[in-house]
Protein backbone atom coordinates (compact mmCIF):
# COMPACT_ATOMS: atom_id res chain seq x y z
CA UNK A 1 0.00 0.00 0.00
CA UNK A 2 2.77 2.39 0.36
CA UNK A 3 1.71 5.57 1.73
CA UNK A 4 -1.34 5.85 0.87
CA UNK A 5 -4.03 6.91 2.42
CA UNK A 6 -7.96 6.66 2.11
CA UNK A 7 -11.36 7.98 2.97
CA UNK A 8 -14.71 6.75 2.08
CA UNK A 9 -17.23 9.77 1.04
CA UNK A 10 -19.87 9.82 3.78
CA UNK A 11 -23.23 9.53 2.88
CA UNK A 12 -25.22 12.85 3.61
CA UNK A 13 -25.76 14.25 7.01
CA UNK A 14 -28.08 15.84 8.97
CA UNK A 15 -27.16 19.44 10.67
CA UNK A 16 -25.46 18.53 14.05
CA UNK A 17 -25.65 14.77 13.41
CA UNK A 18 -22.71 13.03 13.58
CA UNK A 19 -20.60 11.96 10.58
CA UNK A 20 -18.82 8.58 10.45
CA UNK A 21 -15.30 8.87 7.88
CA UNK A 22 -13.72 5.80 7.40
CA UNK A 23 -10.78 4.51 5.14
CA UNK A 24 -7.25 2.80 5.28
CA UNK A 25 -3.66 3.56 5.73
CA UNK A 26 -0.22 1.73 6.35
CA UNK A 27 -1.34 -0.61 9.15
CA UNK A 28 -0.50 1.49 12.73
CA UNK A 29 -0.40 5.16 10.97
CA UNK A 30 -1.59 7.65 12.41
CA UNK A 31 -4.55 9.32 10.34
CA UNK A 32 -5.50 13.30 10.86
CA UNK A 33 -9.36 14.04 10.06
CA UNK A 34 -9.71 17.99 9.56
CA UNK A 35 -13.10 19.13 8.52
CA UNK A 36 -13.27 22.44 7.09
CA UNK A 37 -15.23 23.77 9.76
CA UNK A 38 -11.88 23.24 12.02
CA UNK A 39 -12.95 19.77 13.40
CA UNK A 40 -10.02 17.66 13.81
CA UNK A 41 -10.03 13.85 15.20
CA UNK A 42 -7.18 11.52 15.36
CA UNK A 43 -7.35 7.93 14.56
CA UNK A 44 -5.30 5.16 14.40
CA UNK A 45 -4.83 2.50 11.37
CA UNK A 46 -5.47 -1.01 13.10
CA UNK A 47 -3.94 -4.31 11.75
CA UNK A 48 -5.64 -4.31 8.48
CA UNK A 49 -4.93 -0.89 7.83
CA UNK A 50 -8.93 0.32 8.51
CA UNK A 51 -9.23 3.67 10.44
CA UNK A 52 -12.69 5.63 11.75
CA UNK A 53 -13.25 8.72 13.21
CA UNK A 54 -16.46 10.91 13.83
CA UNK A 55 -17.30 14.28 13.51
CA UNK A 56 -20.48 16.43 13.44
CA UNK A 57 -22.32 17.67 10.36
CA UNK A 58 -21.66 21.75 10.34
CA UNK A 59 -23.93 24.57 9.12
CA UNK A 60 -25.65 23.35 5.47
CA UNK A 61 -24.25 22.91 2.19
CA UNK A 62 -21.45 20.97 1.08
CA UNK A 63 -18.23 20.14 3.35
CA UNK A 64 -14.60 18.53 2.75
CA UNK A 65 -12.90 16.46 5.18
CA UNK A 66 -9.23 15.90 4.49
CA UNK A 67 -7.49 13.22 5.78
CA UNK A 68 -3.81 12.79 5.99
CA UNK A 69 -1.15 10.42 7.26
CA UNK A 70 2.69 10.69 7.67
CA UNK A 71 3.01 10.89 3.74
CA UNK A 72 0.01 11.61 2.24
CA UNK A 73 -2.83 13.41 2.18
CA UNK A 74 -6.75 13.10 0.56
CA UNK A 75 -9.69 14.54 0.28
CA UNK A 76 -13.58 13.87 0.27
CA UNK A 77 -16.81 15.87 0.15
CA UNK A 78 -20.49 15.43 1.88
CA UNK A 79 -23.41 17.17 1.59
CA UNK A 80 -25.43 18.58 5.01
CA UNK A 81 -28.95 19.16 5.11
CA UNK A 82 -30.36 21.72 7.16
CA UNK A 83 -32.72 20.55 10.38
CA UNK A 84 -36.33 20.67 10.11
Amino acid sequence: MGNDVSVNKPSTQMQGQPVSVSGTAEPGQGVTVEQDDGQQQMATAGPTGEWGATVIAPDPGVHTISVSSTDATTTTTYAVKPRP
